[in-house]
């Protein structure tokens, strides 16, 4: 019961004008949020707050029997569905009609209406083939220019909805930074380790957040990428035996083209999600 009435408050912080005791904004006969007797989530809308994907506190309602995501901005369902137990019955729903899942109103590009003729396990695997590769940046604040232009090399992967990154940019107000950068980290399949100067002199990203992802990493938990950025002495650094990016460990600033060192990490980059997808399907 405290940890539901706990998301209630995160998304509240998330989302300004989502009021959980308010009338839905397109089911008017429904609460943006209902409870069962024991004060337990059992149904959800988030719609029309222009989502392009789906609020992670969401998965963590494991009493959830209800989904609304009308009117939004997702252009894949959201693959964490069919993780929950409680929604096992889910299916394409239409405003007319009261279904565990819907979806109504968003640009859907993959076919979800197709897989729904074929039934709720057809839909359930197909949904969990949708997981994306989620990827965690660890970096030096002053190499911020360079990890966007990482990020902006791996936009066709974003867009087609095979990855999810995460930095500490996206904490919002209120969470706490150092809790949420762990789960974030626990959770992640890919660790770009973006190495610099700056990067080695930071006590909490070359300390605590890069020893994390080694641990993880030796458990064949999380993939670890480190990425130079600029010329540093790192010969001897617990990274040091994996495999350097870009090609021939040669810093992304020492390239004649940066761009093309950028296109050559987003490329090997890419080889990893592939594998990972391969193997999750």
């Amino acid at each position: 019961m405290a940890r539901d009435q706990e998301i209630v408050k995160q998304l509240q912080q998330r989302f300004a004008d989502w009021k959980p005791d308010s009338p839905c904004a397109f089911h008017f006969d429904k609460q943006c949020c209902v409870y069962d007797e024991s004060g337990r989530i059992i149904e959800l809308h988030l719609c029309g707050l222009e989502l392009t994907q789906t609020p992670w506190e969401v998965w963590q309602c494991s009493s959830l029997q209800r989904l609304c995501l009308t009117r939004n901005e997702l252009s894949t369902p959201p693959a964490e569905i069919g993780n929950l137990s409680s929604l096992n019955h889910a299916q394409v729903g239409s405003p007319l009609t009261m279904r565990p899942l819907e979806l109504f109103g968003n640009p859907l590009q993959s076919p979800l209406a197709e897989m729904s003729a074929k039934g709720t396990s057809a839909i359930l695997a197909y949904l969990r083939a949708l997981q994306p590769i989620k990827i965690f940046y660890c970096y030096a604040h002053e190499d911020r220019d360079l990890r966007d232009r990482i990020d902006k090399h791996l936009g066709v992967l974003k867009r087609r909805g095979h990855i999810v990154v995460w930095y500490d940019r996206e904490i919002q107000a209120g969470m706490e930074w150092e809790r949420e950068i762990e789960r974030r980290l626990s959770t992640a399949h890919i660790f770009l380790l973006l190495v610099s100067a700056d990067f080695v002199h930071s006590d909490y990203g070359y300390g605590k957040e890069m020893q994390r992802a080694l641990e993880l990493h030796e458990k064949g938990r999380v993939h670890v990428l480190p990425i130079l950025l600029r010329p540093v002495d790192w010969q001897d650094a617990p990274f040091s035996k994996l495999q350097i990016l870009p090609t021939g460990a040669k810093p992304i600033t020492k390239w004649p083209d940066p761009e093309e060192a950028l296109e050559d990490v987003a490329r090997q980059i890419r080889s990893v999600v592939t594998a990972l997808q391969t193997y999750q399907s």
